[in-house]
């Protein structure tokens, strides 16, 4: 709360995913998912590339976890993965890579498809509810 009346958007973003995952783990998905997606839509509109690939890693755990469809996770996590190759850096965290295949591999087939655009399938994930 102190971050959202402060206008802090980065650390509104941090706060917004630590207590998504406590919601999480206390079994209160749809405030979580709610969570979740709030902290990307402030990412994004900070134009914070860095903390968006973060959190769009950390939702696409989350979806996995949870038992949501895995080509939400697996599009969450090719979000990731694109938006850390856009930055200067460009290095994939081993567990970004390592979470990529589990999830290619749990998808199946489709996987090919979500590579190459995975795009419609990140607009579903961030609009899912419970």
């Amino acid at each position: 709360m102190l971050a959202a009346q402060t206008k802090e958007s980065k650390l509104e973003s941090v706060a917004d995913v630590n207590e998504a995952a406590l919601q999480g783990k206390g079994g209160k998905l749809g405030e979580a998912l709610h969570l979740y997606q709030r902290a990307l839509q402030l990412d994004e509109a900070a134009d914070d590339r860095r903390a968006s690939a973060e959190d769009w890693f950390t939702y696409g755990l989350f979806l996995e976890d949870k038992g949501f469809p895995l080509r939400y996770a697996y599009a969450c996590l090719l979000k990731s993965q694109n938006l850390t190759q856009s930055l200067s850096d460009r290095s994939v965290p081993p567990a970004l890579t390592e979470a990529i295949r589990r999830a290619a591999t749990k998808v199946g087939p489709e996987a090919a498809k979500l590579r190459r655009n995975p795009e419609p399938v990140v607009a579903e994930a961030v609009s899912l509810r419970r």
